[in-house]
């Protein structure tokens, strides 16, 4: 799974929420995952006659299982002084991806047009209904009374997915935090920005003059932070080496797990930390059930049971900006790929095992590239595998989703018996929801969902929130009345 881009688009969210722009001032934000400096942020604000032009710009530098990743994204967004929206732009480079997005509003409609690799497409796109851009953003947190506990409902636009997510902002109060050893006294509010099962909440500290100081973000059990600086950096951002996101980003098994066992039904009994409720993907294949405020059980079938998710909707079959099935390309992947299949079930499993031959280069170094650049590249990892199948089937007409979670792998570089990010797909089939994973070549009971999307980087956010919090605790078969007991090994945290 693309961490470093769930990250990024993560935090461009909490960004729009968390950073206010003087104006024609540009803003210097240093960026941090606990005590490591990952990366660099930068923002403006210009109002040129009745438009109003917000330009942030971010880049991070992380490292995946030992490989260097570099991150840059650019997100303009253009609105009227009274926050009527009126385009935006989105150019984002990830490893060897380049990916841009851009809008213009026309009559509560957009028109779209993006471009990935060497590929460009365009269409309309209805803008979503009370959504707010930078400025608009901006003007509803100003509008706040100056009361402590007063708060606002809004609606977030997102780029990436062109969609809107529901945002609450409120206003706790005076604080005094430390920033560079200096006391400052400052005015916090806290957001909550409903992304898939997960809310992602944040918090920041503003001045007097409403400039943010800091936006903390609750990730992998760390802090993610964007803490204001003076100016500019003295040195150049690629003297930052990185942080490897896998030593925050692995679960550890309580035993190890036979092949035998993953084939057939898994109990396991879950465990978190921190003040947040986490709360289960239900789905044909996975049953959540509570037991407290931190913890629950959950048990994950490798073929559906009797349980039933609610059926897809038009969304489940509609080309995206990263499920792009209307690529000439794919539809002409999956007619092959499938050429003979008789039912939905075997042109999943004949797609899935199409999608791991085509995908020659096993590889870490891509960023989080669209299902046709992945067509083209044939390089990745899950998260590639992950869309270009769910692309695929969407291409045929079969309703499909990402889902995006852990695993179970035997060893991973120095660890061995661990749960690690992982992407796979879904498919509507014989009126079930049933995963299919091309990275693994098979979906088994030692894979748990935390989120459902559709392949949007911020679809994954329920995963970033549910890693380095949680623990498991034992896992047992589901059909037996007691869990096996936890291993006390090594390397566990």
């Amino acid at each position: 799974m693309r961490l470093s881009t769930i990250l990024s688009a993560l935090l461009l969210c909490a960004c729009a929420l968390g950073v206010r722009a003087g104006e024609a001032e540009r803003e210097w934000f240093r960026l941090q995952l606990g005590a490591e400096t990952i990366g660099l942020v930068w923002r403006e604000r210009r109002v040129e006659g009745e438009v109003v032009t917000h330009h942030e710009h971010f880049e991070a530098r992380f490292r995946r299982n030992g490989e260097p990743l570099d991150f840059r994204s650019d997100e303009i967004h253009r609105e009227t002084r009274d926050a009527r929206p009126l385009g935006f732009r989105m150019e984002q480079q990830t490893g060897g991806s380049t990916l841009s997005i851009e809008g213009e509003v026309v009559a509560n409609r957009i028109h779209l047009r993006t471009r990935d690799g060497g590929r460009e497409q365009s269409r309309w796109v209805d803008w979503p209904q009370g959504a707010l851009m930078s400025e608009g953003l901006q003007q509803a947190t100003a509008a706040l009374p100056e009361l402590d506990g007063a708060s606002t409902r809004t609606r977030v636009f997102l780029v990436t997915s062109q969609t809107a997510a529901d945002a609450t902002i409120t206003r706790v109060g005076h604080e005094t935090i430390r920033i560079d050893d200096q006391a400052q006294e400052a005015i916090r509010y806290d957001t909550e920005l409903a992304l898939g099962t997960e809310p992602m909440r944040s918090t920041s500290h503003e001045d007097t003059e409403g400039r943010t100081l800091r936006t903390a973000i609750p990730m992998f059990g760390q802090q993610l932070l964007l803490e204001r600086m003076a100016g500019p950096p003295a040195s150049d951002s690629a003297a930052i080496a990185g942080v490897e996101l896998y030593d925050y980003a692995l679960i550890a098994s309580p035993r190890p797990l036979t092949t035998e066992e993953r084939r057939n039904a898994l109990r396991y009994a879950l465990a978190w930390s921190g003040d947040s409720v986490l709360h289960g993907v239900a789905s044909d294949e996975q049953h959540w059930q509570p037991e407290s405020d931190t913890q629950a059980t959950l048990s994950v079938t490798p073929l559906p049971s009797s349980r039933r998710a609610e059926p897809p909707t038009a969304r489940d079959r509609e080309a995206t900006v990263w499920l792009d099935a209307n690529d000439p390309g794919i539809r002409r992947f999956a007619k092959r790929a499938t050429h003979g299949a008789k039912d939905d079930h075997t042109r999943m499993r004949m797609l899935e095992a199409a999608v791991a031959r085509h995908i020659r280069n096993k590889s870490m170094r891509v960023g989080y590239a669209s299902a046709s650049q992945a067509l083209a590249a044939r390089e990745g990892d899950c998260t590639e595998h992950a869309l270009l199948l769910a692309a695929a089937g969407r291409a045929l007409g079969i309703a499909t989703r990402v889902a995006s979670g852990v695993a179970y792998v035997e060893r991973f570089g120095s660890r061995s018996d661990v749960f690690v990010p992982h992407a796979w797909a879904q498919a509507w089939v014989d009126d079930h929801w049933r995963s299919y994973d091309a990275a693994l070549g098979r979906f088994a009971s030692d894979h748990i969902a935390f989120a459902i999307g559709h392949g949007d980087p911020a679809d994954h956010f329920a995963a970033v929130a549910w890693i380095g919090a949680l623990r498991i605790e034992s896992i047992g078969s589901a059909t037996s009345s007691a869990a096996s007991p936890p291993r006390q090994a090594a390397d566990e945290r």
